[in-house]
């Protein structure tokens, strides 16, 4: 008894030396309304839910970030351009918030939701009610989770709470080709793409010497994440008529999918517009797709 006693009061110490740890600021942010009724509906469910939790009470406010999907969810489809997927979960303080300021806010209930110029462009769900109001941000000096009151590493950033996704159709005229994609990989294209994130740790951005795929074949073989790509590029060598510059753009593409043609000119002393044409033709893809083509077919090649 006396050790759950005492575990109680360590608990309650913990978690008021996280709220003390807390500073506040107030920001000036226009305020918005909602006007979707079916956006209003998934937030007064997530609401009817979470609201009896025990840690809502301590929940500041809310925030997310919109995506879409593959067509299957996984890598291996088309982009399902007709839905887009806005995510929504409790905002945890952390020391980032020392400099934040949303673009928009709704007032939901007793709490706040956080909205970027994304959110309210691409959900048509919000409208403005042409005001400017105070708010409050809260963000911590130390890194303790205010929810649960235990510390946590600085690169994790707080714990935070899922409220809900709220999945609905792309407005019509609306440009998304600038969300972001979220894809289930596999167990391979998983450890195909961890692989790929090793190997660029080590090697940040493309080598000058990488000039053919050689040179390239040479360098990779002197590692033993370097080999596992080699037989990657082999994968894909057997399987698909591919010229010196293409085999070379392959490799490129998977670990440094960021950087276009004209980019990867700049590392390594080789037009790559050619063979980015190519290789997009035969793989019948955008540069934009490409990485997640690549991951299915080595990762099927592979199996």
């Amino acid at each position: 008894m006396k050790k759950i006693i005492l575990l109680h009061c360590i608990l309650c110490s913990l978690y008021i030396h996280a709220q003390e740890q807390l500073r506040w600021k107030h920001v000036e942010v226009p305020q918005y309304e909602i006007v979707d009724n079916n956006f209003l509906h998934f937030l007064d469910s997530c609401y009817n839910k979470y609201s009896k939790m025990p840690w809502w009470d301590k929940v500041c406010s809310l925030g997310g970030y919109i995506y879409k999907t593959t067509e299957d969810g996984t890598g291996c489809t088309p982009v399902n351009d007709a839905l887009l997927y806005f995510y929504i979960e409790s905002v945890e303080p952390d020391e980032d918030y020392a400099d934040f300021t949303p673009d928009g806010v709704v007032l939901y209930r007793e709490k706040m939701l956080f909205l970027d110029e994304e959110e309210i462009n691409l959900s048509c769900a919000f409208r403005s009610l042409d005001t400017i109001i105070s708010i409050p941000i809260a963000w911590n000096v130390e890194k303790f989770d205010t929810i649960t009151g235990y510390p946590f590493p600085i690169e994790d950033g707080g714990i935070s709470r899922s409220f809900g996704t709220y999945v609905f159709k792309t407005p019509k005229g609306i440009d998304t080709t600038k969300v972001q994609i979220s894809s289930t990989l596999s167990s391979n294209q998983s450890w195909i793409k961890l692989c790929c994130k090793f190997f660029k740790d080590m090697n940040s951005t493309p080598n000058k010497d990488w000039t053919s795929y050689e040179a390239l074949e040479l360098s990779l073989s002197s590692s033993n994440d370097g080999k596992v790509l080699i037989k990657w590029l082999v994968a894909l060598e057997d399987n698909y008529t591919l010229s010196d510059e293409e085999k070379l753009y392959c490799f490129l593409s998977l670990v440094y999918p960021e950087l276009a043609a004209d980019q990867l000119s700049l590392y390594i002393d080789v037009n790559f517009e050619s063979a980015e044409k190519n290789v997009l033709k035969l793989f019948s893809t955008t540069k934009e797709r490409l990485y997640y083509v690549f991951l299915c077919e080595v990762s099927n090649l592979m199996k």
